[in-house]
């Protein structure tokens, strides 16, 4: 089996060698947009039925969260599911934020919950914020909507790794600097910080 060349990465190594006037965060930038405008939102069309999901969802305890209150931390185990309802978090790492996120249904804690594990990052609002809050032995998360729903934001995030990793491999082929590669990464962490799906 043969891999095609991302054909719309291909045209802008010359523009990201410089001559464009690009700095590496704006090349970067550039390279990234691609990924995302490709994704254009994963809908959960799969879900049997929707207003029941919504309802088991609704149905949930909401935690709420002050600026800079601590949702999540690193290394530590909830055994909890967390469902922004509303409000906007930062994913800190090592005390590097590699992304924001604000969109209702994003799902933090997922991996911890299903891979019986720490939590591998911070999470902190950045506005006041609330969540469904769904304890990882519930029967919420026994319910197959619920767990099509986690299974198809990991999906959706190893689409974009997927897909970023074969981004920057054009760019390392293509001889770029470090710098532009670089940034590239710290900007594909940022893309896979958090998981999302539009509910429809």
């Amino acid at each position: 089996m043969r891999l095609q060349k991302t054909p719309r990465v291909l045209p802008l190594v010359p523009a990201l060698r410089g001559g464009a006037g690009l700095s590496c965060r704006d090349a970067a930038a550039k390279v990234l947009q691609l990924t995302a405008s490709e994704e254009g939102g994963l809908t959960m069309a799969l879900l049997p039925d929707n207003a029941a999901f919504q309802r088991k969802l609704a149905a949930l305890p909401v935690a709420s969260y002050d600026v800079g209150d601590t949702v999540l931390t690193d290394g530590s185990t909830t055994g909890r599911l967390f469902i922004l309802k509303k409000g906007a978090v930062a994913i800190v790492k090592d005390g590097l934020e590699i992304g924001k996120v604000s969109e209702a249904g994003a799902v933090f804690g997922e991996l911890s919950v299903l891979l019986n594990s720490p939590h591998t990052a911070d999470v902190v609002a950045v506005e006041a914020s609330q969540f469904h809050i769904a304890d990882g032995a519930s029967e919420f998360m026994r319910d197959p909507a619920t767990l099509l729903y986690v299974a198809t934001l990991l999906a959706q995030r190893l689409d974009r790794a997927n897909k970023a990793i074969v981004r920057v491999k054009h760019l390392v082929r293509a001889g770029e600097p470090g710098a532009i590669i670089g940034t590239t990464v710290d900007q594909i962490a940022r893309l896979l910080s958090a998981s999302s799906v539009t509910i429809r």
